[in-house]
């Protein structure tokens, strides 16, 4: 049995979040190999706690329909969820053997709480690195020796999304580490195309995360309303959540200065199948990060699921992507941070579309050899068990 426990993921809302994803996708893998797959949320999420989804078992430990309204409840229910995880994990292991336990966090609590559990029960621990580690525990900015030497060092293992982060954890956390590189990974034997249209206009697409440092959603509104006036029937759609109500209100306002009021239109978070639909019949899907520290360690799920659809897809090169991708025979890259060259690109997508088609279908190759579910899962286990 593998266990997977995280606060980075809400399964079995899976919706268009890269960590559920990410988790949901780790799981089907597994089951391929006849590996039971039990998820545990440690997220404060209300609603139902137990269940099943594609045959991945989830138990979220707050045990809660709705939210209290007391605060003194709520704090415990905070500290009943603790129990319960270790009430859950020992009703398991009474049943079946646990081989792994896959922690996708970077809460402090829950990763004390992991090592803990690992010593108890003597089964393997690995961490799951997408981002920098300390990225959000700002408390611990001055005490990253203890931080990196006496809780991550622990872990038996690493999973890291970049060689960036896999050289991270070597240098700064454990130089003797047991580390393997698992990029974004895609299930493309289930991967089936959306027929109907949702919409009858051409648009350009960008789905994930409504960040400005980290996905440069302004470059690509920038963008976008340089390109408008050669293209009077062109939409942009914008899918996600807002990083925060700056950013929103940011661009919204950046938006109405460009007078792009009746050509940018915001869906909101929605459902997988809805934004897969939206996917599919896009003319175009982009991917706009900026170049900083953060991105060049992380790695965008969103672009596997752009590309496995054959649709053009512009992107900017940063991190890993260019370690898998040649501007040009399978992908088209653009300048990140550069509004203008974005547009050029676009311009010249669009002013040679079946041509542009064809460089996306050498991309099929690509994709299945480095991003594939089954393949990808097959070296965690082969590593980690």
């Amino acid at each position: 049995m593998i266990i997977i426990i995280g606060d980075l993921f809400t399964i079995p809302e899976i919706a268009s979040a890269a960590g559920s994803k990410r988790v949901y996708n780790y799981s089907k893998g597994f089951i391929t190999y006849n590996k039971k797959v039990v998820v545990i949320n440690y997220s404060n999420i209300y609603g139902k706690y137990r269940g099943s989804i594609d045959g991945v078992e989830f138990y979220t430990p707050l045990e809660l329909e709705f939210r209290p309204n007391k605060f003194i409840i709520r704090r415990y229910y905070k500290i009943k969820k603790v129990i319960n995880i270790f009430r859950f994990i020992n009703k398991l292991k009474k049943k079946e053997t646990i081989n792994l336990m896959i922690v996708y966090s970077r809460n402090i609590l829950l990763l004390l709480i992991s090592l803990v559990i690992k010593c108890i029960y003597k089964f393997k621990c690995i961490l799951e690195v997408t981002e920098i580690p300390t990225k959000d525990i700002r408390i611990f900015k001055k005490y990253k020796f203890f931080y990196h030497k006496l809780v991550l060092k622990n872990f038996d293992g690493y999973i890291c999304i970049s060689d960036y982060l896999e050289k991270y954890v070597k240098k700064h956390i454990n130089n003797k580490a047991h580390t393997l590189v698992v990029p974004p990974i895609f299930d493309f034997e289930s991967n089936t195309k959306k027929s109907f249209i949702i919409s009858n206009n051409e648009y350009i697409l960008y789905s994930g995360s409504l960040t400005i440092n980290k996905d440069g959603i302004d470059d690509l509104i920038e963008a976008f309303s340089l390109v408008t006036n050669k293209y009077p029937n062109l939409y942009l759609y914008l899918s996600g959540v807002w990083e925060n109500n700056f950013t929103k209100n940011f661009i919204y306002n950046l938006i109405k200065y460009k007078k792009l009021i009746s050509r940018v239109k915001y869906l909101g978070f929605l459902p997988r199948n809805e934004i897969n639909n939206y996917i599919y019949n896009a003319k175009l899907l982009c991917v706009t990060r900026k170049k900083n520290r953060e991105t060049v360690a992380s790695f965008p799920s969103k672009l596997i699921e752009f590309l496995a659809t054959g649709k053009p897809t512009i992107t900017s090169n940063v991190g890993d992507i260019g370690k898998y991708f040649s501007n040009g025979l399978d992908i088209i890259f653009y300048e990140p941070g550069e509004p203008k060259d974005l547009a050029k690109k676009i311009i010249y997508a669009l002013d040679n579309y079946e041509n542009v088609l064809n460089i996306y279908q050498n991309c099929s190759n690509t994709l299945k050899k480095y991003f594939d579910l089954k393949m990808n899962v097959g070296k965690i286990l082969e590593n980690f068990i």
